[in-house]
């Protein structure tokens, strides 16, 4: 109130910095990886990926985020069928390896973990200060696409 702010200023600065998806980072370190020999596996099956699109684990038409932790390799099927539906708690039960396993493979560097884990701890809930851990941000990302689906009513795959 006292800097008599108008609605409107307060909706633009509320509104989502992401509006398109932006997968050019992990298909880069994907094609990095492979290039080094390393196989890359779907999150959702481990198969080995030679044709992949990059999934956005929480949708982005409900939830537009391009941060490290919500974009996932999986096979280019697998995405078509997923389409804009959440990983139901069983299939993420299933993955869970294969998700921390990804991100452990993919994001070693210093510079690379600390904003994986920045990213995660500004938009995933109950992530501690300076949390470092894997399993614990998969936990977040859990608890994260129960919030989606019982807020916005999107569907399970």
């Amino acid at each position: 109130m006292q800097r008599q702010l108008t609605l409107e200023t307060y909706h633009n600065n509320l509104r989502w910095f992401e509006r398109q998806h932006d997968t050019a980072k992990v298909r880069k370190k994907v094609e990095q990886l492979k290039a080094t020999g390393v196989s890359v596996c779907s999150v959702w099956s481990g198969t080995k990926l030679y044709h992949y699109d990059i999934d956005h684990c929480l949708p982005f038409s409900y939830w537009p985020n391009n941060d490290l932790w919500n974009l996932l390799p999986a096979s280019s099927q697998e995405n078509r069928v997923k389409r804009d539906r959440l990983p139901s708690q069983s299939r993420l039960a299933t993955s869970r390896s294969l998700i921390t396993d990804w991100w452990q493979q993919a994001w070693q560097t210093a510079q690379e973990q600390q904003r994986f884990f920045t990213e995660a701890a500004l938009s995933l809930p109950n992530i501690r200060s300076g949390c470092r851990d894997f399993d614990e941000i998969f936990h977040a990302l859990q608890l994260q696409v129960v919030g989606v689906k019982h807020r916005m009513q999107v569907a399970e795959w």
